[in-house]
């Protein structure tokens, strides 16, 4: 175990699946909830498009933003309740607008983090890999 009582095997997966979502990021802008998030993932070496969700606008109009520049899109929100909603309520939208959206990471992230980090921003703690 390591400072955030993640297991060896579950912390293995999560820098995996973030090596995976980076390499997507290249060519797929990633959508998170607020400038933290988009830090956070700066910190943990991702140099695509990251888009902020809480930017003033409606949940309709970014979406209809995002369909006018995008095919594909990632959604990484928060694992707490707001962050569901939001993720669902987008991937509907996104959806009926033609795009393809990725929740995949999400929901991958979301099952080896458990209970130990349950916003995007934590994971910038996870930048200097921790044994």
């Amino acid at each position: 175990m390591n400072n955030f009582g993640i297991s060896r095997e579950s912390l293995d997966k999560v820098y995996q699946i973030l090596d995976e979502m980076k390499a997507d990021n290249e060519n797929i802008p990633i959508l998170v909830e607020g400038k933290r998030d988009k830090k956070a993932l700066q910190e943990l070496g991702f140099e695509g498009d990251i888009i902020i969700l809480n930017s003033g606008h409606t949940l309709a109009n970014i979406a209809d933003w995002i369909s006018e520049k995008h095919k594909k899109i990632i959604i990484l929100t928060d694992w707490d309740k707001k962050g569901s909603y939001l993720a669902g309520r987008l991937f509907n939208l996104l959806r009926g607008n033609d795009v393809v959206c990725n929740m995949e990471y999400r929901r991958k992230l979301g099952f080896y983090l458990g209970s130990h980090i349950s916003t995007v921003e934590e994971l910038s703690m996870l930048s200097e890999k921790v044994i």
